[in-house]
């Protein structure tokens, strides 16, 4: 079974589980009733193997998968690994080293960090002259034609005294007040 759909599954089974789950007493003006579980439920938190593997062996299988994946598009079965559930996404956190230590791009947050010293991550930037946009792309292979794994984008803006770059991890939205904004330079 190939790699990516036994994540798939594993998500299928969590989310599964996830929804199942009643609400949380604590909220404020609900009042429940209690849910009586369905007799199919059980069985289901039983054959949901994947959330509950021993410590030992998920950090063994995930290190493995780490090492085995060193450059995009292939580093993004780590990243869903990350995605299963709460568990594989702590014991990622662990695995997975800095971009100053190991030199890959695993996470969002791998951008706002330093990265190696050695040797330099190849990147590449595409211009959009009608909207003075600048796209970051980190290169994925050497051939000319590869289109990349989008990093950041910049949009110029012109000052009377100056001009500025909005800077933002997202393509579309490059608002100061958005989530995605990382700053400005001058």
């Amino acid at each position: 079974m190939p790699f990516r759909s036994m994540v798939r599954e594993m998500r299928g089974e969590v989310d599964a589980i996830a929804r199942r789950r009643p609400l949380p007493s604590s909220a404020r003006g609900v009042r429940r009733v209690a849910a009586v579980a369905p007799p199919g439920e059980e069985a289901a938190r039983q054959g949901c193997c994947w959330a509950e593997l021993p410590p030992e062996l998920l950090r063994e299988v995930l290190a493995r998968v780490e090492a085995s994946e060193p450059r995009w598009p292939r580093r993004r079965d780590v990243v869903a690994c990350a995605g299963v559930c709460r568990t594989w996404r702590g014991v990622v956190r662990e695995i997975v080293r800095v971009p100053e230590v190991s030199g890959r791009l695993t996470f969002p947050i791998s951008l706002k960090q330093p990265g190696p010293r050695d040797a330099p991550i190849k990147c590449f930037i595409r211009r959009h002259r009608a909207t003075q946009t600048y796209f970051l792309y980190i290169e994925l292979t050497d051939a000319l034609a590869d289109a990349g794994k989008f990093l950041l984008a910049a949009r110029k803006y012109h000052r009377p005294t100056c001009t500025e770059y909005l800077i933002s991890l997202d393509k579309t939205d490059m608002s100061k007040g958005s989530q995605t904004c990382v700053g400005k330079l001058r």
